[in-house]
């Protein structure tokens, strides 16, 4: 035992630092946990057919600013597949077996077209081997939960000091590495991705002239190269994953998961699109209009 294991609030403090207090009585924390990644063959150390719950799919994401400072950066995304194994007492581990990871990229069709597709397949392969690497290893057929079912990661004393109510915490899916700046654990459900291949409807609104036609696009410019910054965009102006549209971007604002990741990133294309917008609030946007 040694200072680290210890937490001092004043009784003062007790009502605004509650959401620290359960974060350190929670049951993930005072029990027998994982590190932060596992390998599928350590899988049986921390769960055993008896204490399993559930599983889901998801990824541990990688962003980097590519190239020198001296000009301007490209961000690069690279993704590991992991598998989330939920044990009965709720806590969560976290399987990643491949240590190299998938770059994120478009790739171009005989016809010249650009396509996600080789990447999206790569990933569901990779994710596909290790699932049947965890089933293995707990003697049991494991078919992922969707994203409903996932109870969400703890949530960071640093996200919920920063004004979210007490007894209103936020269902994260997506969550930060702390020991890692810009990598982050992302559960995906029943899907091994956090994007689609193609957004699930047509929309004109991926490129900002369009927007800028109904007096709607973001910023005086549209965004013609990736960007790390100002904003953070991977996929550019008129690809099927940018949206240029202010309206969406007000209103996701507070709502979307992987705006740390690619800011402009279309709803539409996204596995979260389901979980941050209810049925009316999806009818209401203006995409595919």
């Amino acid at each position: 035992m040694n200072d680290q294991q210890f937490h001092l609030i004043e009784r003062d403090d007790y009502v605004a630092q509650a959401h620290v207090i359960f974060e350190q009585m929670a049951r993930v924390m005072l029990a027998d946990t994982a590190p932060t990644r596992i390998r599928s063959s350590q899988l049986a150390n921390y769960v055993g057919a008896g204490s399993f719950r559930t599983a889901y799919h998801g990824l541990l994401i990688n962003y980097e600013a590519s190239g020198s400072p001296l000009f301007v950066q490209q961000p690069r995304i690279l993704v590991y597949p992991a598998i989330f194994v939920q044990r009965n007492d709720n806590a969560i581990l976290t399987v990643i077996d491949a240590e190299i990871p998938i770059v994120l990229q478009l790739s171009r069709t005989d016809d010249g077209e650009e396509t996600l597709a080789p990447h999206m397949n790569e990933v569901a392969a990779a994710a596909a081997t290790l699932l049947a690497s965890c089933s293995a290893e707990l003697a049991i057929s494991i078919q992922p939960s969707g994203l409903d079912e996932f109870p969400g990661f703890p949530e960071s004393s640093a996200v919920a000091a920063g004004g979210l109510a007490l007894g209103e915490p936020r269902k994260l899916l997506v969550q930060p590495v702390r020991t890692a700046p810009n990598n982050w654990l992302a559960v995906t459900g029943t899907l091994p991705h956090y994007l689609h291949e193609e957004p699930v409807l047509q929309c004109r609104f991926h490129a900002w002239s369009e927007c800028r036609a109904v007096h709607c696009s973001i910023g005086a410019n549209a965004v013609n190269s990736p960007s790390i910054d100002h904003p953070r965009a991977f996929f550019t102006d008129i690809k099927l994953h940018h949206c240029a549209h202010q309206t969406v971007a007000d209103r996701r604002d507070d709502r979307c998961h992987i705006k740390a990741i690619d800011a402009r990133t279309c709803c539409k294309a996204c596995a979260y699109q389901v979980p941050c917008w209810s049925a009316a609030e999806s009818a209401a946007l203006p995409c595919g209009t």
